[in-house]
């Protein structure tokens, strides 16, 4: 299934529930996976907010090809963190 995630808003995934999102600049791929609570794509950007749940994120082909690529920002309720 793919949808498009609200702009702006917090997303609830439940127990079980994944949304992979996937930059078309650098084709980096962040999932997120229930259940947790986010925001994805901040200021349409490789930027997430994470209040609940687990993160994972993977080099995309363009990576070295895009501006300001290499890196995936992450906040959370314990800091913040760059996934490279």
């Amino acid at each position: 299934l793919m949808d498009t995630l609200p702009v702006g808003s917090f997303v609830d995934l439940p127990e079980g529930g994944k949304v992979t999102v996937k930059s078309p600049l650098t084709s980096r791929e962040t999932a997120f996976k229930g259940p947790a609570r986010g925001m994805f794509c901040v200021d349409d950007e490789e930027k997430s907010w994470l209040l609940d749940g687990t993160f994972e994120s993977s080099m995309g082909a363009g990576e070295s090809l895009a501006p300001k690529s290499g890196s995936s920002l992450l906040w959370a309720s314990f800091g913040t963190a760059r996934a490279t």
